[in-house]
């Protein structure tokens, strides 16, 4: 336990030394740089997509493998529960 606690205070210590030496604008400019994170979006989200698929007689099944061949990583138990509790259907 005595290890864990000194490691951590050596860590601590050299990273306040390190934090003075970094200029604010050096990383104001690095995080101007930096890419958006993707936008975070549920599967309720795309209840105009199902609702489109599932017009055109796609099964939930084929509905998840659509939208997982489409970059959408959805199971279809999420998929038909998210637009059940959308649409209320």
């Amino acid at each position: 336990m005595k290890e864990k606690e000194e490691c951590r205070r050596q860590v601590r210590e050299t990273d306040m030394e390190d934090y003075d030496a970094i200029d604010p604008n050096d990383l104001l400019k690095k995080a101007k740089k930096e890419d958006p994170m993707p936008t975070y979006r549920t599967a309720s989200d795309y209840a105009n997509v199902m609702q489109e698929l599932r017009s055109k007689h796609f099964t939930w099944e084929e509905v998840a493998q659509w939208f997982q061949g489409n970059g959408v990583p959805y199971s279809m138990p999420a998929l038909r529960s998210a637009y059940r509790n959308k649409t209320g259907e």
